[in-house]
């Protein structure tokens, strides 16, 4: 029943008529076998029971009509709930703040992703196996009704079934659990290779020891697992029929004493047909186990979703409400500290006391994990600083809220498919800035949409870059921009490019170790391990 909770929450009303049309297909499928009973003993006997003949058909009718009816709505009730269960995690991602999601396992986003595939389609199977189950229900009653002692054996087999359920359910939420904890590694493995290739074709020991002594010993595991779990369910199948043959067994060596051949055969026939329904629920039972843990691992991005419910304010003003332009913006004592662990304090960078004027030009420099990018991150807001204030133009501000100032290009940059975000795109303008980066002949801006993206990195960046211009933002963010170009368009970015955006009135604050072209920035900023050692104004 937990599933048709799930699908209440996204429709009360149709989850109620899917209950009750699954209930009336499941008493007419039940009603179907002692009907038939009847009508051919009828006509064996030459008997012409016009109540039998009449409800036979009516009631074969009903069982399909309802069972449509249950199977379509199910499937459209399944499917909303797979589409408001992604678009939630979807969601509750984009209203992580960066440090929060550089904390997040990228395997188990995407395994969470499918479980909600997976919710789904026990969802559904949950919907088939009540409907078989009520069937049982309604054939038990007949049985009962037939002889009390049968119906009593009958319901004893059913209530030992449930007992061991439990226990076998419990054995294998532990076992789904444990297979998607491995498959998240067997994931990470994986990246491992896909995102480290260059590394482990250079290492023969490293790749041998990455395949060997880690993703085989996972692909094995999770074969265990897989294996244990199908083990545990053939030994509940096999219990079942030693239930249902017991059943039939007492039906015919002890029931057959004190009954007329007829309701032996009877109630045979229906422990047939019972047998049939529980086959069905048993075939169901493991996509329900693998939604019930995927279900489990859902519930976590629920909590998370609740907990970033209050983070609508951290995304950027509608830009027509956005204010684009600022005089000042001004660091007093900004501090941001990398949590440690074994109560060790992390790298922190700062405090930071700086000023930037509209339409700077803004150098930094420094050496390797000096901190440079975490002040640009802290500048666009994407760190909120530990301690310390931001002012624009004189007032304190938290920088989540002035994140529309910027276009940021970081090193570990990701270039988009299309321009999102832009209400009109203007592809001439593209075309010409495509020609201005020599990118014409690698791409082509096609209803918003870039043809190819397969570049160098370089020409990726310049692909960004583009992006970038085409936002029109106040600021530009470039970190190292300039370090995986060639020596022309390293010129040009410096000579011609930063030129033209001071010449628009934008901002410019780009990491840098091109000396040559010091003389460009109006502003030097020096980092050495997470302080500013030296600002200076080249200009």
């Amino acid at each position: 029943m937990e599933f048709f909770k799930i699908l209440a929450k996204v429709s009360l009303q149709k989850t109620l008529y899917i209950l009750l049309m699954t209930v009336i297909s499941g008493i007419s499928a039940g009603a179907i076998v002692p009907l038939v009973v009847n009508v051919t003993e009828d006509m064996v006997s030459g008997k012409h029971d016009l109540c039998h003949a009449f409800l036979l058909p009516l009631t074969v009718f009903l069982f399909i009509f309802t069972k449509r009816l249950s199977q379509q709505h199910t499937v459209i009730l399944t499917e909303k709930l797979l589409e408001r269960t992604l678009l939630r995690l979807a969601n509750t991602i984009r209203h992580y703040e960066l440090a929060e999601i550089e904390t997040q396992n990228r395997s188990d986003i995407f395994l969470t992703a499918a479980d909600a595939q997976t919710v789904t389609d026990a969802a559904a199977k949950n919907a088939d196996a009540f409907q078989h189950l009520v069937t049982i229900v309604v054939c038990w009653f007949y049985v009962f009704w037939l002889t009390y002692q049968g119906g009593a054996i009958l319901i004893l087999a059913f209530l030992l079934i449930i007992v061991v359920y439990e226990l076998f359910q419990n054995l294998t939420d532990t076992l789904a659990s444990e297979e998607a904890d491995t498959e998240t590694k067997l994931f990470d493995s994986f990246n491992h290779i896909l995102d480290g290739f260059k590394e482990i074709k250079l290492s023969q020991r490293k790749n041998d020891d990455l395949y060997d002594n880690y993703l085989t010993p996972l692909v094995l595991k999770a074969k265990d697992i897989r294996a244990r779990t199908m083990f545990y369910f053939s030994e509940y199948v096999l219990f079942i029929y030693i239930c249902l043959f017991a059943v039939m067994s007492f039906d015919i060596f002890i029931l057959s004493s004190f009954y007329s051949r007829d309701v032996i055969i009877k109630l045979l026939i229906i422990t047939i047909y019972i047998s049939r329904s529980a086959m069905v629920i048993l075939s169901d039972t493991p996509y329900i186990i693998n939604g019930r843990a995927a279900m489990k691992r859902l519930e976590r991005i629920a909590e998370a979703d609740h907990k970033t419910a209050r983070k609508d304010e951290g995304f950027c003003p509608a830009s027509g409400n956005a204010i684009q332009a600022f005089t000042k913006l001004t660091l007093e004592d900004i501090r941001f500290d990398y949590g440690g662990s074994d109560d060790t304090p992390g790298f922190s960078v700062g405090p930071v006391n700086l000023t930037i004027r509209a339409g700077d030009i803004v150098f930094i420099t420094g050496g390797n994990g000096s901190g440079k990018s975490t002040l640009m991150k802290i500048l666009t807001g994407l760190y909120s600083p530990t301690s310390g204030v931001f002012k624009i133009d004189e007032k304190p501000v938290s920088m989540a809220d002035w994140r529309h100032l910027f276009s940021a290009i970081f090193t570990d940059f990701h270039l988009f498919d299309a321009l999102y975000g832009l209400d009109a795109v203007d592809e001439e303008k593209i075309h010409e800035l495509l020609e201005q980066m020599d990118l014409a002949h690698k791409t082509r801006c096609v209803g918003g949409r870039f043809t190819n993206r397969e570049l160098s990195l370089g020409q990726r960046k310049r692909l960004a870059l583009i992006v970038a211009l085409s936002e029109d933002k106040p600021v530009y963010i470039f970190d190292e921009w300039a370090a995986d170009q060639d020596p022309h368009f390293r010129q040009y970015f410096y000579e011609s490019l930063l030129p033209s955006f001071k010449a628009q009135g934008k901002t410019v604050i780009a990491v840098t170790h091109d000396d040559r072209y010091f003389h460009a920035a109006d502003q030097m900023i020096k980092m050495d391990y997470g302080k500013v050692r030296d600002v200076r104004s080249e200009k």
